[in-house]
């Protein structure tokens, strides 16, 4: 009922009223919240000593939650399927009987995402939620309630959470309870979850956090996660975390992707930086041009006029970039938004004339300016990349393992060549804190997907390839624990740490 306020929401009978007629995803995800709410008093049944040997809380019910959480994000026909197929668990048999009705409520949920199905597998996405359906929404939440003594609490969110869809959010991407959490809730998830989630394994703990806050994991992640085949309680905890690291990492490479991949030279057996582009070679050699020209407007060094010379850092770095970054797409598009940006402040500080007073200037910003534009313009890679990396949330990740992470570059630097044997560079400015937060973010994002693919790269080679000379060897940067620290920190500052 389009009409009702969410306030008045008190029982089953008078939120099946409000649903009515809203979208069916809705249904779904105040569902689902309100069952995490009684999970961990789950956990900490199903992880007590007198039930040794029963470990539920890693695989089936979080599975079949986070499905549920899914459903809501991608109704879509493989998600539905996977729903279809989930079934009910032994683990059902083996718990309490109070810790059936969590279950239970599990159960119910992806019972509804795969009622979502039609003959065709046809989706609409004004899709409207039917009363029809609603017994297994009432059965998950009534399961949830009676699982938290039918205390106020659980309503008190369904109502905030109702709230929240009447006014255009999407509950899933705020904290599970806008209360202090309750007292009960807080001692089940110390006795529980601690035990059951967050000792299992760095997903299921950095779920369980992004559920709490409201900061979600990866919503691809999930659903690569979710896709698994229903885990039953037989089945090895250490196959289901080997199964949702490769997917974690193909998330992480996903999410730091930055237009550009490493390889090893075969003729130098060096790693290198190769573009991952699908940007024309016409264009980048365009785009090369404009900025060549764009320096040319300026005489050398020894020569360059007085009033120019504050720029000459500017310059530097666009030289720099036409010498080293080859036709990586995102370092020249990166050197072009930089250098306008410090040029424009710069002009703005005094230090050199502005545009708007001095056509040599204002021509050069404009080759620049259309350099960029060019790159970004025509590669769909750079502009995915520039998407990922303003979608990282501001963290101290690298900052915090600053050590780690300027050895970690140096030893790679010293086997690779181009643009990757400046990494320390990178590192430097990207653990600076004191740096320009433009500059860092841009350093960060390229430290930190630079290192995902080194530390993957080398892992997998270290068995068959190695370095002559004086290098490093690929099989000492694979058992390098600066390495491996600088890659864990990687792995947090994108979001999966």
């Amino acid at each position: 009922m389009q009409g009702m306020n969410p306030d008045e929401i008190t029982d089953i009978e008078t939120l099946k009223r409000w649903l009515n007629g809203r979208l069916r995803f809705q249904a779904q995800v105040i569902a689902t919240r309100a069952v995490l709410r009684a999970f961990p008093l789950w956990s900490r049944l199903v992880n007590a000593p007198k039930y040794p040997g029963v470990h539920l809380t890693d695989l089936p019910v979080i599975h079949h939650l986070i499905l549920s959480g899914v459903a809501a994000v991608f109704p879509e026909p493989e998600v539905w399927r996977a729903a279809s197929e989930a079934t009910t668990h032994h683990f059902a048999r083996h718990a309490v009987e109070s810790a059936r009705t969590v279950a239970f409520a599990a159960n119910s949920l992806v019972d509804f995402a795969a009622a979502a199905r039609s003959k065709d597998d046809l989706f609409d996405a004004n899709d409207k939620f039917s009363t029809e359906s609603f017994s297994a929404v009432s059965g998950a939440i009534a399961a949830a309630d009676k699982f938290a003594s039918g205390g106020p609490d659980i309503w008190e969110q369904i109502r905030d959470d109702a709230r929240a869809i009447a006014r255009g959010d999407n509950p899933f991407g705020l904290p599970l309870w806008s209360i202090p959490q309750p007292d009960w809730f807080r001692q089940a998830d110390a006795e529980g979850t601690a035990i059951g989630v967050r000792n299992a394994s760095g997903f299921l703990s950095r779920w369980w956090d992004g559920i709490l806050s409201g900061e979600q994991l990866s919503w691809d992640l999930q659903r690569e996660v979710a896709l698994i085949p229903n885990p039953d309680s037989g089945l090895d905890l250490a196959h289901i975390a080997a199964v949702i690291a490769k997917s974690e990492m193909r998330a992480a490479l996903s999410a730091s992707a930055n237009a550009e991949k490493v390889e090893i030279n075969t003729n130098s057996g060096l790693l290198r930086l190769v573009p991952d582009s699908d940007i024309p070679d016409d264009i980048a050699l365009y785009a090369r041009r404009k900025m060549a020209k764009a320096r040319a407007l300026f005489p050398e060094r020894v020569a360059l006029a007085q009033h120019y010379t504050a720029i000459q850092p500017d310059l530097d770095l666009l030289e720099n970039t036409l010498r080293d970054a080859s036709n990586l797409p995102m370092e020249l598009f990166d050197a072009c938004a930089s250098v306008s940006r410090r040029v424009v402040h710069r002009a703005n500080s005094g230090e050199c004339p502005g545009p708007d007073q001095d056509p040599i200037i204002a021509d050069f910003l404009h080759r620049i300016r259309e350099a960029g534009a060019d790159i970004l313009a025509a590669d769909p890679k750079t502009q995915q990349a520039i998407a990922n990396r303003n979608a990282i949330l501001g963290n101290n990740a690298l900052i915090d393992q600053r050590v780690a992470l300027v050895v970690a570059a140096r030893d790679i630097a010293l086997a690779s060549e181009g643009p990757l044997a400046l990494l320390p560079t990178v590192a430097d400015l990207a653990t600076n804190p004191n740096a320009d937060a433009e500059d860092r973010k841009i350093a960060s994002f390229k430290l930190a997907g630079r290192l995902i693919r080194v530390h993957t790269l080398v892992k997998v080679s270290a068995a068959t390839l190695g370095l002559g000379g004086g290098y490093l060897t690929i099989e000492g940067l694979a058992n390098s624990p600066w390495l491996n620290g600088a890659f864990k920190a990687a792995m947090k500052f994108i979001g999966f740490g």
